[in-house]
């Protein structure tokens, strides 16, 4: 009886060894370790606009690129602190003469569909650029593209350029698979952090961690942008706890987050220049003097002292502050409203004109106060708030709009999209501005490798825009994010193009 009892004991003790094992063995993990370490499963960063296209090779808008730079990714990155590129996808490059060059591809990248990344990818993507108005500003400069192996692709420029490789840098140059086409807005497949699962039309995009990502798993499971319009509600959202992160920030806006201690501010200054542009093909904007009436009537102090509470600069040329080939001397348009009826009475419209605008509700204020300021001379300003300014406007329209541009690269070459006759309509220039002395003066920008003979080019071209008026600067804001406490991972853009793949949130 001592015998079985002492048996039992035994096998009593065993099994209490087996479950102890087995409730202390490791789970086999559903998720990776990154995802670990008590980070949430889903980060909600809600933003300003709807993505106008989520195919990187068909838009610049920065309100694209927010979305699309957490999926695809380019063969070089530019960095803002060294000002230069960077190795991405290409891992290497050499340039074994003037205005060739070899890149060697990093080994292992995976797109999302599982297949690997090659130079043919490559090939097919800068051909595909060659073919589209958004990205062939960044590329027209290629000749010739070859297959070298596997890795290793070989680029060959029509003339040496001095900003090749800061082109390449852009977002809308980035790699997709070789034949996936006009396929990618509604099947993206790119290299990035995070695959695009779900996309509900002005209302959210969703992503998902890409596990297999060459560049390591990202602690964050799911990121879900939101999309809120108005920046007084995308605060309430951040108050209300429903959303974690709201981009783009005022001071005019947030004055309940700037001092709760449940919120953080992440800023940066900005390298966004936010300008008023004009149809210059058709009235009343095919008149310059009524373009310089506006220019002249815009009290761009008030904006940036009273709306904004000196939380934005005001700036002069189209160029941003912080580019080469800015000039710090340029003439620009200073509030004067007898200038501006004069200008008024010298065109075809002496007592005043109407015209529709188009722009987004987060300008909102601004645009007000501009209305205010036509009004005094007799002009009349009808604003349309829009979800995406270039989405709209592409389709056809006369009057005016106020948009951005950013200068990731830090190079003036970013207005060559906008001034250059070669670009008219979705190719950037949608103000239909031709002027064949800026078009010499931009290709020449593009082919002088002398830095100082380069810089008297911008300041040339800065000079007939301004004669011209066509593009009318208003600002630079710094761009401010807002956090619920516990977020961590984010650093803000100096070109907006805010990305959170690094994003988490601590429990």
């Amino acid at each position: 009886m001592r015998k079985q009892r002492k048996i039992i004991a035994l096998l009593l003790v065993v099994m209490m060894l087996v479950v102890l094992m087995v409730g202390c063995s490791p789970k086999e993990e559903e998720e990776p370790a990154a995802s670990g370490g008590g980070y949430a499963e889903e980060v909600i960063v809600s933003v300003g606009a709807a993505p106008p296209a989520l195919d990187p090779n068909i838009s610049t808008a920065n309100a694209s690129r927010r979305f699309y730079c957490h999926v695809y990714e380019p063969l070089l990155k530019f960095d803002p602190a060294t000002k230069s590129p960077q190795p991405w996808l290409a891992e290497s490059w050499e340039e074994p003469a003037p205005g060739e060059y070899i890149f060697k591809l990093r080994e292992g990248v995976k797109f999302h569909n599982g297949e690997t990344l090659t130079a043919a990818d490559v090939k097919y993507t800068y051909e595909r650029c060659l073919t589209l108005p958004a990205p062939l500003p960044f590329v027209e400069i290629i000749d010739k593209i070859e297959v070298v192996d596997d890795l290793t692709v070989k680029i060959t420029l029509k003339d040496p350029s001095p900003i090749f490789l800061g082109n390449i840098c852009h977002d809308v140059t980035s790699i997709v698979k070789e034949g996936s086409g006009d396929g990618l807005a509604d099947n993206p497949n790119g290299t990035g952090a995070y695959i695009m699962v779900e996309h509900k039309v002005d209302d959210y995009v969703l992503f998902e961690r890409f596990d297999d990502y060459w560049g390591g798993v990202k602690p964050t499971k799911r990121i879900r942008m939101r999309i809120i319009p108005d920046n007084n509600a995308r605060n309430l959202a951040l108050e209300a706890g429903d959303i974690h992160v709201g981009v783009m920030l005022h001071n005019a806006d947030h004055s309940s987050l700037k001092n709760n201690p449940d919120f953080i501010i992440f800023e940066e200054p900005t390298n966004v220049s936010e300008f008023f542009s004009m149809n210059v093909s058709k009235p009343p904007f095919d008149d310059v003097h009524a373009r310089r009436a506006v220019a002249y009537a815009m009290n761009k102090e008030a904006i940036v002292n009273g709306i904004y509470e000196g939380d934005v600069v005001n700036i002069k040329s189209l160029i941003s502050p912080s580019a080469f080939g800015y000039d710090p001397d340029v003439k620009h348009y200073e509030y004067n409203v007898d200038k501006a009826k004069e200008e008024l009475a010298k065109s075809k419209y002496p007592d005043g004109f109407e015209f529709d605008c188009y722009t987004t509700s987060s300008r909102g204020k601004y645009t007000e106060a501009l209305q205010y300021d036509l009004s005094q001379i007799g002009i009349t300003m009808n604003v349309e708030f829009v979800q995406n300014v270039d989405a709209v406007i592409d389709g056809g329209y006369k009057g005016a709009y106020i948009t951005s541009g950013s200068f990731p690269t830090y190079d003036g070459d970013l207005i060559y999209r906008f001034v250059h006759s070669s670009n008219l309509g979705a190719g950037g220039n949608r103000a239909f501005y031709e002027n064949p002395k800026i078009d010499e003066l931009m290709d020449a920008t593009r082919a002088e490798m002398n830095t100082a003979k380069r810089e008297q080019l911008f300041k040339e071209v800065q000079e007939i825009l301004y004669e011209d008026a066509v593009y009318l600067p208003i600002l630079s804001k710094i761009n401010k994010i807002g956090a619920v406490k516990g977020i961590g991972g984010i650093k803000p853009d100096p070109a907006t193009i805010d990305y959170f793949g690094d994003v988490y949130l601590e429990q």
